[in-house]
C-alpha cells in the first residue's frame, strides 16, 4: 500500500499558532456541505471540514486551483519521507530530526485534522522554517547504484560477481537477477540444448557506478516548497513559519 504525506502550514500571530495551509473548519451547526453543495467526507463532531486555507501571498501555480496544484502542496516522494522522518526509508537515510509528534500548541485545525485522522495517521512531526534553513542540505543523504554501460551477452568465465547488475532476456522480457541465480540460468540454458520449445535466455550485464544523492536532490523542496514557505515569514522571521505534518498508508 502507498504512502503520503500530509502537509500543514502555520505561522505565528498575535500569540499563536495559526493555519495558513491546510483544512478550514467551521461550525458543526453550519450545514454538512460546502458551498459548492458537495458533501464533506471527513469531519470532527466539533467542525466540519469545508475547504483549505491558501496563503495570499502565495499564489496557485495552476489555473485549476485545487489544493493539490499549489506549491506548498507535497505529493509522494519516498526520498523526501525518508529525510523528513525516515519513513519508508528503505534506502537506509537518517532523517533531518526523528519524529517529534504534534506541537503541544498546534493550531486549532490542525488538532481537529489530527481528529479526523486518529489512527489512520502516523508519525507525526514538524520543523520551523529557521530549522529547516539551518540544515545542511549538500551533505550526503544515500548512495545510489547505476548502471554505466551495457555489455554483450555473457558467457561462462566473462563476468565478476562483484557490482554488476545482470539481466535475463527472453525476446522483449527482462529480470534482474542476482550473481547467486546465474547458475540457475545456465542449467536452464543447458538442460535441453536441442529442443526448440524451451525458451533460451541470454544473461547480459552491466557494470555499475556508485553515485551519492544529497538531501536537497533526495528531498526536492528547494524548487517551490521552500521559496514559498519564506514569503509567509513575518516580518522575515522564519522562527515563525511552522511545517506540521504526518502520514498516512
Amino acid at each position: 500500500m502507498g504512502c503520503d504525506i500530509h502537509t500543514y502550514i502555520e505561522v505565528y500571530r498575535r500569540g499563536r499558532w495559526v493555519t495558513v495551509f491546510g483544512p478550514r473548519y467551521k461550525s458543526a451547526r453550519r450545514s454538512r456541505r460546502d458551498d459548492n453543495d458537495t458533501a464533506v467526507t471527513r469531519g470532527s463532531p466539533e467542525g466540519v471540514r469545508r475547504d483549505y486555507f491558501i496563503p495570499p501571498s502565495v499564489p496557485y501555480t495552476d489555473q485549476y486551483k485545487a489544493p493539490w496544484d499549489h506549491p506548498l502542496y507535497l505529493r509522494r516522494n519516498y526520498g523526501m519521507f525518508s529525510i523528513l522522518a525516515g519513513v519508508r526509508n528503505a534506502i537506509d537515510c537518517e532523517p533531518i530530526a526523528h519524529p517529534r509528534g504534534l506541537p503541544e500548541d498546534a493550531s486549532y485545525n490542525v488538532r481537529k485534522e489530527d481528529k479526523v485522522w486518529e489512527h489512520d495517521g502516523h508519525t507525526h512531526s514538524w520543523f520551523t522554517l529557521d530549522e529547516l534553513e539551518a540544515f545542511n542540505w549538500d551533505a550526503v543523504a544515500w548512495y545510489e547504484e547505476e548502471r554505466t554501460g551495457a555489455g554483450g551477452p555473457w558467457k561462462p568465465g566473462e563476468f565478476s560477481a562483484e557490482r554488476q547488475a545482470f539481466m535475463v532476456t527472453s525476446g522483449k522480457i527482462g529480470v534482474n537477477v542476482g550473481p547467486g541465480r546465474l547458475a540457475l540460468v545456465k542449467a536452464l540454458n543447458e538442460a535441453a540444448p536441442d529442443d526448440p520449445t524451451v525458451v533460451k535466455l541470454t544473461l547480459t550485464h552491466w557494470h555499475m557506478a556508485r553515485t551519492q544523492v544529497t538531501y536537497k536532490e533526495g528531498a526536492r523542496l528547494h524548487d517551490e516548497f521552500l521559496p514559498a514557505l519564506r514569503k509567509l515569514a513575518p516580518n522575515g522571521d522564519a522562527s515563525k513559519v511552522r511545517f506540521v505534518f504526518w502520514f498516512d498508508n
